[in-house]
């Protein structure tokens, strides 16, 4: 069960679904509580749009996502085996570690214009700051991106010159052998 301790519906649910758990564990399913104000990167992933929100894993990353009623007997059906009737849901991938760093980002600066909001002089100062901050970390980020690719440009340079290099050597080599035999020859003929 995905919640949030401020949800109506969620503290609605919550009876329910640990009265639930027990049959569900007793099949060999492992039920959770996920508090969304915890874990926001997983319900983002996830795509939660609304709770509580009630999710059945499987082992191949695919999930269903409960839409029916929400008593007792219902949910224990669905988890044991109701589910199949539904669509499965494909997990995307995981965020990568620069794509979680952003969204933490975006979260801290929701949380500071909110902050802003109640304090206008605040608000002022982190807008300055954040105004400072996209352009410089615009700037570096430009910067770094044309270090890269004048990297990469050098390596591929590189590569290109290794293997170039070792297609001239065969001819420079077979260059070499003709000019020693070509003496011998011309000794054995004067003989």
């Amino acid at each position: 069960m995905i919640f949030a301790p401020w949800c109506k519906f969620c503290k609605m649910a919550m009876p329910t679904f640990e009265e639930v758990a027990a049959p569900i564990r007793a099949a060999g399913l492992h039920p959770a509580f996920i508090n969304c104000d915890d874990s926001k990167i997983l319900c983002n992933w996830f795509t939660i749009r609304s709770l509580p929100t009630f999710i059945l894993l499987n082992a191949d990353g695919s999930f269903h996502r409960h839409k029916g009623k929400r008593d007792r007997q219902d949910l224990i059906d669905w988890a044991l085996g109701g589910f199949k009737s539904e669509e499965k849901e494909i997990l995307p991938p995981r965020p990568s570690e620069f794509q979680r760093l952003l969204k933490v980002t975006k979260l801290q600066i929701e949380r500071v214009i909110d902050m802003g909001i109640k304090s206008p002089r605040f608000g002022i100062a982190v807008i300055v700051i954040l105004i400072l901050s996209t352009v410089v970390s615009s700037y570096f980020g430009y910067w770094i991106a044309k270090k890269f690719e004048a990297m990469r440009d050098r390596k591929l340079a590189a590569a290109a010159n290794r293997q170039v290099a070792p297609q001239a050597q065969p001819e420079s080599s077979a260059a070499q052998s003709d000019d020693q035999t070509a003496p011998s020859a011309g000794k054995q003929k004067t003989d």
